[in-house]
Order: C-alpha cells, then structure tokens, then sequence
C-alpha cells in the first residue's frame, strides 16, 4: 500500500540563496542583516531574490553556530506613581516602537525586560541590554555586566559599565538655551528641571551650575516630580525668585505662558523663555524657542553599532551623538513696553 503522506519541500539554505545569486553566504547575510559592505544595489538584488524564493533565515540554527540570539532586550520601567506611569507610558511605547523598526530591517527581534526583575537577565537570551532613561541606582546594570551582556545606556558618559553610551545632546542643548536667553538680555535666567535621579534629568542642571560658576551668577532652580503635578508651584517659585529669563528642560512651555498671564508677566517684555521639547508644534504656536532633541533616531543611528557590539561584547566603548535644534521664536526677543 502506498504511502499516502507528503514530503514537504527541502527547506532553502543561506548557501541555496547564495549559490542562486552567484554570491558568498557572507554576503547574503550582510544584505539580508544591513551590515557589511556592498552597493545598495547588490544589497537589494540579494534582498528581492531571497523574498521570491521565499528564504526565511534560520535563526536558531544562526545562534547555536554564532552564540547570538539576534535578541536586544528593552526594559520597560514599571511605576507605581499613576501621574508618573501616564506621562511615561506613551514615551516608552514610542521608544519600542522605533526599536521594533530598526531591528526588523537587520532580522533582529526585541523582547520586554522589566527594571525591576533584574534576574530575568539570567534567562532572557539577549545579545545587548537597551535602556533608556534609567535610575542612577539602578541594579540591572550591575546584573547586565555580571552576566557579561553589553548595555546601550544615554546621557550617563562617565558610567564604564556602558558600552554603548548615547549622547542626546542635552549638555548643548542647555548652553544653547542660555546662550540664546543672555543674548536677548536676560541677567537672572533660572532652569526648571526635574528632580535628580535620571542621568538624563541631570545634565541640564549641571551644565547650569557650571555656566553659572562660569559667568558668577546665582543660580535659580526649581526642581519638578516626574508627573508634573506640582508644576504650578514650581513655576511660581521660579517668578517670585525675580528671574529674568526661563530655560525649562521640563518642557511645560504652555503652562509657564498660562501662569505668567495669570500674574500679569509678559513674556518675553518681563521674563524671555525657551523650552525643551520633542514636538515643536505647541511651542510654535506659543510663539515660543525650543530645544528640538530627537530621541526617536536613537534606534536607527545606533543600531549598526548595536550589531557591532553584540558580535564583540569586549569591544571598547563608544559614543553616538544624536542630533538637536535650536529653534528661534519670538519668546526670546526683548520686546520694548509701550
């Protein structure tokens, strides 16, 4: 009786799609992976060969043979402060998604790892540990370096257990706002920043103190929770102070303008300001200067580096510069009273 079952087809190989393409496997998995070094039109005859055969990569296999998983794990922070959780939520939500982005296009996937369960390093199966915007304290770096897993980490330079270290730029940004509000006049400018703990949230605040040593004026700060829900006493603190000028690294132009119509300050006549931001739209039509960073391309302008470092976890460290914008508005232009 014959055997009525079917044989499924072979299953396609690197060196199949190679063999077809009339290239080494080396080169089919820099086109399939985006790295490597080729013209982007044989990166593409590679790419649409291996979509009509239908090669799907065998990445099991891949990591027994390399010892890569081609996993990046994302820690999500966990708060239990529900004005806090609201305001981070989203931010984290488009963080990963830019993440999910930039690792498809290089056969990488990306799995969810808390903050708060350092263990889970232990069985995870990651080849690099991406944290953005992590406590200063905090023990999933020290569980990352014990395990040996690199870690992409922003705004902490002087943390040697990083091995991607990205610099979004908050320490120009800052000098730039000043630069910009003692041009236009300011003599008493004051920062409203976060309160400590975030190596992110810390720049702005000493780049300040600094400046301030620098050009012998007395710093005026007002220090903001992480769910905003003590912004109007800290903005109010901030006018009582008699400042002349704002730099609010705490973004929140749109409640500063509210705050300054309810005493009767004009900006920019009495007080000049600029704010931080990652949209300058609410800032634009406030007629208010911006910071403009861009944490958005820090997936994409540190992946290849990322690939780089989980081939080579003892690699020396290194740094990637994101790009930011000053952007001038009228909030910044001493106006003349009538």
């Amino acid at each position: 009786m014959a055997d009525k079952r079917t044989s499924s087809a072979p299953t396609l190989t690197l060196k199949d799609v190679a063999k077809i393409a009339g290239v080494s496997t080396a080169a089919v998995s820099n086109a399939l992976n985006g790295t490597g070094r080729m013209s982007d039109e044989t990166r593409e005859r590679i790419r649409e060969l291996a979509e009509r055969l239908k090669y799907r990569p065998n990445h099991r296999a891949a990591s027994l043979r390399t010892g890569l998983t081609k996993t990046i794990g994302f820690v999500m922070t966990p708060d239990d402060d529900p004005d806090s959780r609201a305001r981070w939520s989203e931010y984290s939500s488009n963080m990963l998604y830019t993440l999910v982005v930039a690792a498809e296009k290089r056969g990488y996937t990306v799995t969810i790892i808390s903050a708060n369960n350092p263990d889970q390093l232990m069985y995870a199966q990651i080849d690099l540990l991406y944290y953005l915007d992590p406590y200063t304290d905090d023990i999933l770096i020290s569980k990352a370096k014990e395990l040996g897993i690199p870690v992409l980490m922003n705004d902490n330079l002087s943390n040697k257990d990083i091995s991607i270290h990205v610099n979004t730029g908050f320490d120009e940004m800052t000098r730039g706002a000043l630069a910009a509000l003692t041009s236009a006049g300011s003599t008493k400018p004051a920062l409203l920043t976060e309160l400590p703990g975030i190596p992110s949230d810390e720049v702005a605040e000493r780049v300040y103190l600094e400046w301030c040593t620098e050009h012998h004026v007395a710093p005026i700060i007002q220090r903001g929770n992480y769910g905003r829900t003590d912004i109007e006493e800290r903005i109010n603190a901030l006018f009582d102070a008699g400042c002349d000028g704002i730099y609010s690294y705490y973004e929140e132009a749109a409640t500063i303008h509210e705050i300054a119509k309810q005493r009767g300050i004009r900006i920019p006549e009495d007080v000049l300001l600029v704010a931080a931001t990652i949209n300058p739209a609410e800032n634009d039509a406030l007629g208010v200067c911006s910071t403009l960073f861009h944490p958005e391309l820090i997936a994409e302008l540190s992946f290849d580096t990322l690939v780089e470092f989980t081939k080579n976890p003892q690699s020396q460290p290194v740094t990637v510069n994101i790009p930011w914008e000053f952007v001038p508005q009228q909030s910044c232009v001493r106006k003349t009273a009538n």
